[in-house]
């Protein structure tokens, strides 16, 4: 298991012998949403309201985006299998223990163990 930390304020993610990776908000939103629930499917319109992405014409495909963009960054960042998982026609889950993640915005907490 791969133990990292996400800084929300600083919107970075470090992981063991990578240099740390500053991510868009929507993709600090994303990545704390899922992996505070881990194993919990979350529908699509669901995390595009909680990531702020809903309203002014904004799409559920922008959605699918963001998860792809980070998906990416994580595998960048040496994660075999980027822990996003996708349940197909309802959303995306997050799939322990491939990541365990310390969220920090001032306080921290393990969000999986």
């Amino acid at each position: 298991m791969t133990h990292g930390r996400l800084d929300c304020r600083a919107r970075t993610l470090s992981l063991p012998g990578q240099a740390a990776a500053t991510l868009a908000d929507s993709e600090v939103r994303l990545l704390q949403l899922l992996a505070s629930r881990p194993g919990q499917v979350m529908l699509r319109a669901e995390v595009m309201v909680r990531i702020g992405l809903s309203g002014q014409g904004r799409h559920i495909e922008m959605v699918e985006g963001v998860v792809s963009r980070l998906r990416r960054r994580l595998r960048e960042l040496g994660v075999a299998a980027p822990p996003i998982r996708t349940v197909r026609g309802q959303g995306y889950a997050w799939t322990p223990p491939v990541l365990s993640l310390e969220v920090s915005d001032g306080t921290s907490e393990m969000l999986d163990d």
